[in-house]
């Protein structure tokens, strides 16, 4: 957790070490707070996406290459939400407490779960409705 000075410069309440809204849709919470870098996960997810039915129908090589796109994705992810609570406090530090953006945080992670699990069984439903059906799946 870090620590905030309050007006006497004496340490504040914490912010949590992980923004857990930033980690399960950083591609929604980042530009909602300022960050809108983030907007480039959403072409990561799609080629995570493409790479993971590719290794399915090709295997070999194309496991090792989804596999490490995976496991670049997943780190890009939890490196981005241990440092954007962070970033995203200081953008809005003088308007409210650490208590404040934490209870505001709270509800971006119930909607920013949603959104994950929306997202996930659209992805999914594509996949085995109208991707794979409709041909190689390539």
């Amino acid at each position: 957790m870090t620590a905030y000075e309050d007006k006497d410069g004496a340490p504040s309440e914490t912010l949590p070490r992980i923004n857990l809204g930033a980690l399960f849709m950083p591609a929604v919470w980042g530009p909602v707070h300022g960050q809108w870098i983030t907007i480039l996960f959403y072409p990561l997810w799609v080629f995570a996406d493409i790479s993971i039915v590719n290794a399915v129908f090709s295997g070999g090589f194309a496991i090792a290459m989804a596999a490490s796109v995976v496991l670049g994705t997943a780190a890009v992810t939890i490196f981005y939400a241990c440092t954007a609570g962070q970033k995203a406090y200081e953008r809005v530090a003088h308007a409210m407490t650490p208590k404040q953006f934490r209870a505001r945080q709270k509800k971006w992670v119930v909607i920013c779960a949603l959104i994950a699990l929306a997202f996930a069984a659209l992805a999914t439903w594509y996949n085995l409705t109208i991707r794979i059906p409709g041909g190689t799946g390539l």
